[in-house]
């Protein structure tokens, strides 16, 4: 009868055991997940912050480099460039209207002069003309 009753009581202990156990188990467990989901939000802000340091080192190192370039005059920068295109585009502009102001008074000439006499045989005349004119000049230069 004592066995019987021992073994009950240890039954009952191992019961109560087990389920200590099993709540310890399960809270462990959520423990883990949670320690596992901070390690990995963690890990996501630190990934972000090292890319922005990153990011900010890779801009300082940028400038500088730009800095000393422009100090020593070795090469052309980006605003040394900018500068060079504005300069340029705006004196292109300004040529190109210089341009249209020579050719407008000859342009508005031929568009006028559409309904003239002028035909091209008689351009063929004048032609000939000056040309016979200039040889002869050239025959008594030559002569003389």
């Amino acid at each position: 009868m004592k066995y019987k009753k021992h073994n009950e009581a240890m039954r009952k202990s191992d019961r109560r055991f087990d389920g200590e156990r099993d709540k310890r188990y399960a809270s462990e467990n959520e423990l883990r997940a949670l320690a596992l989901i901070i390690k990995e939000e963690a890990n996501a802000k630190a990934l972000n912050l090292a890319s922005q340091i990153q990011t900010y080192k890779d801009d300082k190192s940028d400038k500088t480099r730009e800095q000393n370039l422009s100090e020593r005059g070795a090469y052309v920068t980006h605003s040394d460039l900018a500068e060079v295109f504005d300069k340029s585009e705006k004196n292109l502009i300004a040529a190109i209207g210089e341009v249209k102001n020579i050719l407008k008074p000859i342009i508005d000439h031929v568009a006028a002069d559409t309904g003239s006499q002028l035909t091209i045989g008689r351009m063929i005349g004048y032609i000939v003309a000056t040309g016979v004119i200039i040889g002869i000049i050239q025959f008594l230069i030559t002569r003389i």
